[in-house]
């Protein structure tokens, strides 16, 4: 006796949209304490503890996400970081965004459909959005994603890492050259410039002190094609044009690294509002709120701070905050195709196929119990529980031959798709 296994291997990542709205009394914004995502969460969401996404109109794409609790966003935020990462001024249409819920589709792995649980929320409203699911409704006459999907760009501190790894280990195909390295850390002359110009003052927190602080680059030199991606960044092309005193500030010493990793940034487009991304600990406390100010932009002080670092630089930095925090996330991105196809050819769901035994450490990873629980429609548990004895006999397939395919790309960053190694 055998269990009755779809005629072609399930499909992965296409997801489903209905407009339809929801009985009236689930027409509503989530609510905070009962949001339980339906989706399946990437390793980067889990890590990043996101709780509340947003869902591409058009390629189904999950756009990105963000944990309320680290970085609380409303509809006016969503639309000027919307303005902000269209680099090519080609996304400039009017949008609101609505809650969804999700529900599962059985016809393949990570399908899922979208139904509308509320009403629009207007574009310049400043309400906190609550965790969970939400979709946009554009208004042009062409379709289009608001934020163009992407994922895996890696953060100023990673790529600083992988260019010291030998070239057989490193994801980037073009690393920063050994003789660039230097350039990540500001020159004993440029250090004492901006210190003295800067009031000897983190232009974060305000803190003073010679043992508090350091100095540090918005955009390290070694790194210009970052300028890409805001408007004017085009002329910033070789690291010299980037190696002065303008690209660089003052900053406390235990913010130097999270700065550099991208968990927070300036949003000098909202009144140089501190913006934290992810949670790095007890020294992103005082940074966590929706209405922090960049110490030298408080209006007592502000003043005191006409020249420093360009808009440009911190405006470029916090792009790459946006692109390595807040967007991504996709579980297709960890988990592509070929890679699902490939365990469940392992695994024995494939037509003609003897299922792998309950006993083989192929079922110890995230992959094939996701893969279980879509074909049985049940949880994965113990032996005990789900022994599958529909089958007559099972597969002793050599453990050894999962190795290489765990799947889990989700870590690699791709720079926009221009500087990492194919991991296919």
């Amino acid at each position: 006796m055998s269990i009755a296994l779809p005629s072609t291997p399930a499909s992965v990542g296409s997801k489903h949209t209905q407009e339809p709205a929801m009985p009236e009394d689930e027409n509503q914004l989530p609510n905070e304490d009962q949001y339980q995502p339906q989706h399946v969460l990437s390793k980067v969401s889990k890590t990043l503890g996101k709780d509340t996404f947003f869902w591409a109109p058009t390629s189904q794409r999950l756009i990105g996400g963000l944990n309320h609790n680290v970085t609380p966003v409303n509809s006016k935020i969503l639309h000027t970081w919307a303005t902000l990462l269209d680099t090519t001024n080609d996304r400039r249409v009017r949008f609101e965004i609505y809650p969804v819920q999700i529900t599962k589709v059985p016809i393949g792995l990570f399908y899922y459909e979208r139904y509308r649980s509320g009403e629009n929320v207007p574009e310049m409203s400043t309400e906190p959005l609550p965790p969970g699911d939400y979709d946009f409704q554009v208004f042009a006459n062409t379709k289009i994603d608001p934020i163009a999907p992407t994922s895996n760009i890696l953060s100023f501190k990673q790529i600083k890492y992988q260019s010291t790894l030998p070239k057989e280990k490193s994801w980037l195909l073009r690393p920063v050259a050994p003789e660039m390295m230097y350039m990540f850390d500001v020159p004993d002359d440029i250090q004492k410039e901006v210190i003295e110009r800067d009031g000897g003052r983190c232009l974060i927190s305000g803190t003073a002190g010679d043992d508090e602080i350091t100095v540090v680059w918005a955009i390290p030199p070694p790194l210009p094609f970052a300028m890409r991606y805001v408007d004017g960044g085009g002329v910033y092309k070789s690291t010299t044009e980037l190696y002065k005193s303008d690209n660089a500030f003052t900053l406390r010493k235990d913010l130097a690294d999270a700065f550099l990793d991208g968990a927070f940034g300036v949003d000098v487009d909202d009144d140089y509002r501190i913006v934290v991304l992810k949670n790095f600990g007890p020294a992103a406390q005082p940074l966590i709120g929706p209405n922090i100010q960049a110490y030298f932009h408080h209006p007592g002080v502000k003043a005191q701070f006409k020249v420093g670092p360009k808009d440009i630089f911190l405006r470029a930095h916090f792009v790459n905050c946006l692109y390595i925090n807040f967007q991504g996330g996709d579980i297709v991105t960890q988990y592509p195709t070929h890679i699902v196809e490939e365990r469940e050819k392992l695994l024995g769901f494939y037509p003609g196929e003897s299922r792998v035994s309950r006993r083989s450490r192929l079922w110890g990873d995230e992959l094939s119990q996701l893969i279980y629980e879509h074909y049985y429609q049940r949880p994965f548990g113990p032996d005990s529980d789900n022994s599958d004895t529909e089958f007559e006999y099972e597969s002793d397939l050599d453990e050894e031959l999962v190795i290489g395919c765990s799947g889990n790309y989700e870590d690699e960053g791709d720079l926009g798709n221009t500087n990492v190694r194919d991991s296919k």
